[in-house]
């Protein structure tokens, strides 16, 4: 006994399974009533190919609770990334948009990326007065960007020889 070989109606393509056969039918180019499968506009896309917060300003509201948070010092209470975010959305909000060193806001007419800063270096010393906003270009030469900083005021994080 052989294998039973199954036929489309509507292309005559040879399928092996008749369940196969089926749903090859109900999808076939040449069906007219076929199944057709409708994607979504999304589809195909990246995850995180869709910027939700492009272009978002903040509101007078965001702006008024930031500025209770850091007036109360309840900032101090959040984790050193929400602090440095909070602090920065202030220091911005409150001198411009602007490094706080070379005094640069903008390079080819596009707003330069602005980072929160520890003016001594030491990234457990949370306090408004040793912040400072400055542009990546000032950040790398300063003696406390990333690397340079070791040993000076980290001592839970590096062993000093």
């Amino acid at each position: 006994m052989g294998v039973k070989i199954y036929t489309c109606q509507f292309c005559t393509k040879l399928i092996k399974n008749k369940g196969s056969c089926k749903a090859h039918e109900m999808c076939c180019v040449k069906n007219s009533n076929r199944v057709k499968h409708k994607r979504s506009d999304k589809a195909g896309q990246k995850k995180g190919s869709i910027p939700w917060n492009k272009n978002k300003v903040f509101t007078e509201q965001t702006k008024q609770k930031i500025l209770k948070k850091i007036e109360s010092g309840e900032y101090k209470n959040f984790s050193s990334y929400t602090i440095r975010k909070l602090v920065r959305l202030y220091l911005i909000d409150k001198n411009g948009h602007s490094c706080m060193i070379c005094g640069l806001s903008k390079w080819r007419d596009i707003d330069i990326p602005l980072v929160a800063d520890h003016i001594d270096g030491n990234s457990e010393n949370n306090e408004l007065n040793n912040f400072r906003i400055i542009c990546n270009n000032c950040d790398a030469i300063l003696p406390t960007f990333k690397g340079k900083n070791r040993g000076n005021g980290r001592n839970n994080r590096y062993k000093i020889n």
